[in-house]
């Protein structure tokens, strides 16, 4: 072969090399990546100049690849990448069950955002959204707590006397004068009241006696303590033969302080000799915590 055929056959083999195509390359065929173009990898990715291996342009902030999958990175997500939402708006569950999260929006000024039965959602703050004891004396507006707010508290009034007397000289029940109150720890206000019967039936507490001294003590009684003594007590400077001497005294009171628990209140009284009678006339026991 002259030079001339060996140049002719070599320049057809360039030919076919730079006219070389996809069906004149063997599958499998291994072509050095210094052949690829760069313009193969197009945006968000990059060809690697020495491998040819094409790979995802990753920040490794917002996004990273992991055991070879690309995923958002962990707090990958900034605020800046939240659709924006409604005016006066947050974003969860407000169902009771689980769920795609969604705009919980505040429409009324003073509403706050709680849980009210099975759902999340803002509204009013109810009784038990608050806890026993929350609110102190100091955080209640002065002059803001109306009389009209105030219930009484435990308020017990017993029956009438009637027209009770005795002679007794031991500490006996009054008819009537007891009540059952209960109590959380506060001072308790005890004292007799008229029945309102009428002028025909007054209201009175004596002591009377066929001699110039009449005596005779009420007794104010908490469950079998006693809390209160009165004496009922005059000495006349008359002689008196066989008429009787009489003195009267206003109604008794007084305020007791008991531990808080349920107790029995009630009037005793006792004649200090054989020839005094001690009255209680068409009295009640009131009694209530202040």
């Amino acid at each position: 072969m002259f030079a001339a055929d060996l140049e002719s056959e070599f320049n057809n083999l360039v030919d076919n090399i730079n006219t070389l195509d996809n069906d004149n390359i063997a599958t499998g065929a291994n072509i050095s990546p210094s052949k690829l173009s760069a313009t193969i990898a197009g945006d968000g990715i990059a060809r690697n100049g020495s491998t040819g291996i094409l790979e995802v342009n990753d920040d490794n902030s917002t996004l990273e690849v992991s055991g070879d999958i690309l995923q958002v990175k962990d707090d990958g997500v900034t605020v800046s990448k939240i659709a924006e939402q409604a005016a006066l708006s947050v974003l969860g569950n407000g169902t009771n069950a689980t769920a795609n999260v969604t705009a919980l929006t505040a429409g009324t000024d003073g509403h706050v955002l709680r849980r009210s039965g099975t759902a999340v959602a803002f509204g009013q703050v109810a009784a038990d959204g608050l806890a026993s004891d929350a609110v102190t004396t100091a955080k209640i507006l002065d002059a803001n707590v109306t009389k009209a707010k105030l219930a009484a508290l435990g308020q017990q009034i017993s029956a009438s006397s009637g027209a009770f007397s005795t002679s007794s000289t031991s500490d006996i029940d009054v008819t009537n004068l007891s009540v059952s109150l209960t109590t959380t720890g506060r001072p308790v206000f005890i004292g007799l009241i008229s029945d309102g019967s009428g002028s025909s039936t007054r209201s009175e507490i004596t002591a009377t006696s066929n001699t110039n001294l009449s005596r005779g003590d009420v007794v104010f009684v908490r469950s079998s303590t006693e809390i209160g003594r009165y004496r009922v007590e005059i000495a006349a400077d008359v002689t008196v033969g066989t008429s009787l001497t009489q003195t009267k005294i206003s109604p008794p009171y007084m305020i007791d302080v008991p531990a808080a628990g349920t107790y029995t209140y009630k009037i005793q009284v006792k004649a200090i000799a054989a020839t005094d009678v001690v009255q209680i006339r068409y009295m009640k026991l009131v009694a209530f915590e202040l």
